[in-house]
């Protein structure tokens, strides 16, 4: 038993950048020039408790002018260790994501955009709650409501909470005691008992969220799949001028 105990110990102990999804160059800048260099661009990232579709976001933004577009972009912010000191509150000191904001404003200003989107999952879990934490700038949020149905079945062909779920624990997360929701108070038997769990204390946290942010998130929300009418609305919420308005691209949206 006291070797198992070490190896859960020494897990802990391993840096999260060297988690394959979290590696990537050292971009560093001082707080006041980061907040400065966001201050001055529209930052738009989602909300999604994953497999809703956050793909097809970044498809519909690329290629729009002086707008740089990603489906989760090194350091993903991701991996067991990180989205548990998430879920305990415990970010502040997290090299992971400080790099973050510091490689998104080096990709801002090396790109010479005013845009930038970024549909990653793990904004909610990790890197959001930091950024409002650490700083006051004003962002955008797309919420993405696709069926619960389909998002439950998209979890359960992956197998992500069954036997895969090690290798899961990177993106997701099993409602535990210190989640929105108490896993004291549930009876959680089944894997669709877990997903359905997951993803509404996942909702729950969205709400915590954009209420923790009220005055500096411009909120909205967005049918998956979703219309061309959809997509030209998500484009006024946003402010973005109908001139540059783009076509809904017929991509498949995640199963």
């Amino acid at each position: 038993m006291k070797y198992i105990l070490a190896i859960i110990n020494i897990k802990y102990l391993i840096p999260g950048f060297i988690n394959h999804g979290n590696f990537s160059l050292p971009r560093y800048f001082r707080k006041d020039e980061l907040k400065r260099l966001l201050d001055e661009k529209k930052l738009i990232f989602v909300a999604s408790t994953g497999r809703e579709g956050s793909g097809l976001i970044a498809d519909i933004f690329k290629g729009r002018p002086n707008t740089i577009s990603f489906h989760e972009r090194r350091p993903f912010c991701n991996g067991e260790r990180l989205i548990n000191d998430s879920l305990s509150n415990n970010l502040k000191k997290n090299k992971i994501l400080k790099k973050k904001f510091s490689t998104i404003a080096f990709q801002i200003k090396n790109s010479h955009a005013e845009i930038y989107v970024e549909s990653n999952h793990m904004f909610l879990k990790t890197f959001g709650k930091f950024f409002i934490k650490e700083f006051d700038n004003k962002f955008n949020l797309i919420s993405l409501r696709r069926p619960i149905i389909k998002t439950v079945m998209s979890f359960q062909e992956l197998n992500w909470f069954g036997k895969r779920y090690s290798r899961a624990k990177n993106w997701i997360y099993k409602v535990k005691n210190n989640t929105i929701l108490n896993s004291n108070s549930l009876v959680l038997k089944t894997e669709v008992d877990q997903i359905m769990a997951y993803i509404l204390n996942e909702k729950l946290n969205e709400v915590a969220f954009k209420n923790s942010a009220t005055r500096r998130v411009n909120y909205v929300r967005l049918n998956i799949p979703p219309s061309k009418e959809d997509i030209n609305q998500l484009f006024l919420d946003l402010d973005l001028t109908k001139d540059n308005e783009l076509k809904v691209t017929k991509k498949k949206c995640t199963r």
